[in-house]
Formats: C-alpha cells, structure tokens, sequence
C-alpha cells in the first residue's frame, strides 16, 4: 500500500499492514512484522539502509494493523496498544516505528514458509551453533537467521520440554538492508545468557556473520522457551 502522511511531514508516515498467517500459527510471525516496518521507513526516508537499536515484541498477535513512524522526531511514543517497537537511526536521523494490531482486522491470508537457504547446522556450545547461509536479500536473511536460531534453541531444550514453544522477543544492534546483508558463508551462533523464570528460559544469543563487503557484523536475539 502507498504511504500515507495524512497531512504532517514527510517524515511522519501512517502505513496500513496486512500480514500472513504462516504454517498455522496462532501469530504473525515478529520477523515478517520487523521487515514490514524498517521497509516502511527505509521507503519513507528514501534510504538504502537503516540502523536498528532495538526491537521489541510486545504481545503475540494474529492481526492486521496500522505502522505508524517518525523519523527525526524524539517525540515518546504511546505503546500501551503497540504489538511491536523498532528504534534506531535512518540516513543519520532517529526514527521510532510502531506496530498497533487492529482487532477489527484479523488475518485471513494464509501461506507456507518458504525453503530456508542454509546447510550445515551443527550445535557448538549450549545454546550455539554453526551453519553456513546464502541469501540474496536483507528480508531472506533475517527469516532465515531466526528458523536457524529457533532450530538451535529447540535442539539444546529438547530434553526439557517435549514441543517447546521457542518466540522471538527482542532483537538489537544491526544494520538491515534489502542487498548485502550477508556474505554468503558461515554463520555463528553464540549464546550470551540464560536467563530460568519459573518454567520459561530466556535466552540470549548473538550472530556473527560478514556483510558484502566482508566485514564482520554482529545481531543479538533474544528468546524466550516455554512448554506449549
């Protein structure tokens, strides 16, 4: 859909975001919400690139929503209705995207995951792993870090939960572009922390990886384990 700045600068956008349901599950996916919404400001801002400090997965939706962002404007943002926050720079301006499901709009589209480009995976340490990736754009690869991740996880809390419900919460300090996101090779999964609340782990990794031009860059995820 076109963006709408109904009436405010250029920098302020209002997008309508329709979503698809992937494999049955009783959310959109927060990697498909993320690249949704950092498209929507790179677009806005005409911008090839974004700088991600944070983002942050406020509740598990099933539901069609509203993008709402500001680029060069600090202004707090109201996210008592928020589903999803992203925070960070674009050409060289702070930006703040939103994601506010819509309760009168509940996802009706369906489809299937596609094949995930990487091969090799080997856990390495708790909670780690290696695999080597190729993918051609920024949005192939952040899916497919996160299946990696959420294949790496379930590996190492097999022997806690017999089908374990592994989510993405949060995800910090990333450049995300369209092209050029990774150099095809291998990739590193490392885990920083473990974090044990009742009968749900949190845990914290990081990715290690090159970019095109082949140099290094890191992600951290944050996730959380559970029994369904």
């Amino acid at each position: 859909p076109e963006l709408n700045t109904m009436g405010n600068t250029a920098h302020n956008l209002f997008e309508t975001a329709e979503f698809p349901q992937v494999d049955g599950r009783d959310y959109v996916q927060g990697v498909t919400i993320l690249v949704r919404m950092v498209d929507a400001v790179m677009k806005a801002a005409t911008q090839p690139s974004c700088e991600v400090a944070r983002v942050k997965f406020l509740r598990r939706t099933l539901l069609n929503g509203t993008i709402k962002a500001a680029i060069g404007d600090t202004t707090p943002v109201d996210t008592t209705d928020a589903g999803a926050i992203v925070t960070g720079t674009v050409g060289g301006l702070p930006m703040t995207a939103t994601f506010y499901p819509d309760e009168a709009r509940p996802v009706t589209e369906t489809e299937s995951s596609p094949p995930y480009p990487f091969s090799d995976l080997v856990p390495s340490e708790p909670f780690g792993s290696t695999s080597f990736v190729s993918c051609s754009t920024g949005a192939d690869f952040l899916w497919t870090l996160i299946e990696i991740n959420k294949q790496t996880i379930a590996h190492w809390v097999m022997d806690r939960f017999d089908a374990p419900r592994i989510e993405l919460v949060e995800a910090s300090g990333f450049t995300y572009c369209d092209q050029g996101m990774m150099q095809p090779g291998k990739l590193e999964i490392g885990n920083l922390n473990v974090r044990e609340f009742g009968s749900r782990l949190y845990i914290l990794n990081e990715a290690r990886y090159r970019d095109a031009d082949g140099t290094p860059r890191t992600l951290r995820l944050q996730y959380s384990a559970s029994p369904r």
